[in-house]
């Protein structure tokens, strides 16, 4: 496994494109899709536990976006 340092900004980015994953299932727009409700507190737990898991995985918000372009 590769470490990857990664920057406040790359950081900044995953927590985006997870909450985006989070809220709405993907990081791709699709129109008639409704998101989920959470409490603040929850959704904000929900978001750095994704966070935390990707970054050991070496994933970046790209990796992400990448991902849900090909399944939609």
């Amino acid at each position: 496994m590769v470490e990857h340092k990664y920057t406040v900004a790359e950081i900044d980015a995953l927590r985006i494109a997870v909450r985006l994953r989070v809220l709405w299932g993907s990081t791709v727009h699709q129109p008639n899709v409704f998101g989920r409700v959470y409490k603040e507190v929850e959704l904000i737990e929900t978001i750095e536990s994704h966070v935390r898991t990707h970054m050991l995985a070496g994933h970046v918000a790209n990796d992400l976006y990448e991902a849900d372009k090909v399944k939609s």
